[in-house]
């Protein structure tokens, strides 16, 4: 990433972290709680190392279990769950994209 950095640090410290992970049961993703008390030191880390390449250190964080709807939806939910998968080749694909 450093080489990275150095010809272009706007590539490799987004305004947007979309962040996903393997489910641990098929109830629930992260039932013991393990990779949410993870969260708060990585969110840490990507401030701090947003401000070193003069941004600002707030940014967007898209989680897809907490921003889509899970499980049994209603016709409402399913309707925007459906548009939510629609654009989650950008939130994942895209190169200015933290994932």
């Amino acid at each position: 990433m450093e080489a990275a950095e150095e010809t272009n640090p706007h590539c490799c410290w987004p305004g947007i972290v979309s962040l996903s992970y393997c489910w641990q049961s098929k109830e629930h993703p992260d039932p013991r709680c393990e990779q949410l008390l993870l969260l708060p030191g990585y969110i840490r880390w990507i401030m701090a190392n947003r401000g070193k390449y003069g941004k600002e250190p707030d940014f967007v964080l898209f989680i897809d279990f907490f921003s889509l709807y899970q499980g049994a939806r209603t016709p409402q939910e399913e309707q925007l769950f459906k548009e939510g998968l629609y654009g989650m080749d950008v939130l994942y694909g895209h190169r200015g994209i933290l994932t």
